[in-house]
């Protein structure tokens, strides 16, 4: 097509006409957008950090304990770092990798929560987690006894999804 295009032009306007092409198209330096000639394009942007696995709240008297497990290895983007959010709105609360888990202070006690995950990196923020939702009450306030319920409630959740993971892999082969 384009050679039938530059044919019809040479004849159109006579001349000797000369039509340099490279094999992969774009991959040049000295054609590619915003590029100085002679240089090297940038290197592409790191991809953002993939979601977290899976994640758990536990309530206790006006706060929520929420843990969660850190992306599989393997997925792109590295994480710096971690937000929690919730639904009604609690504030962000941020930790750094490699710190999994954290308490949400100043919950209303009665309230149902939804909270959110995500892994934030230099590429970029992940699609969020959904936590499952609960409601502080007025019984115990978050001590080692509730901490060590968040992890087994998460192991839990990661030895099934562990488990559907393996039952699925063996009905595909």
């Amino acid at each position: 097509m384009i050679a039938a295009v530059i044919a019809l032009f040479a004849t159109s306007f006579g001349g000797n006409w000369i039509v340099r092409a490279d094999e992969h198209s774009g991959t040049n330096p000295n054609t590619l957008p915003n590029t100085l000639p002679g240089t090297i394009p940038p290197d592409p942007q790191p991809d953002a950090p993939a979601s977290p696995e899976v994640a758990i709240a536990v309530a206790g008297d006006g706060e929520v304990g929420v843990e969660w497990a850190a992306p599989r290895t393997g997925e792109p983007g590295d994480v710096q770092s971690y937000a929690v959010t919730s639904a009604p709105d609690s504030g962000e609360h941020a930790v750094d990798a490699p710190v999994r888990h954290l308490v949400v202070n100043g919950l209303t006690n009665g309230v149902e929560y939804v909270f959110y995950v995500v892994a934030i990196g230099p590429g970029g923020i992940s699609d969020p987690t959904t936590i499952n939702s609960v409601t502080p009450d007025q019984g115990e306030a978050f001590g080692s006894e509730l901490l060590e319920k968040l992890e087994r409630h998460l192991q839990e959740k990661l030895n099934k999804a562990h488990g559907n993971f393996q039952q699925a892999r063996g009905k595909a082969f």
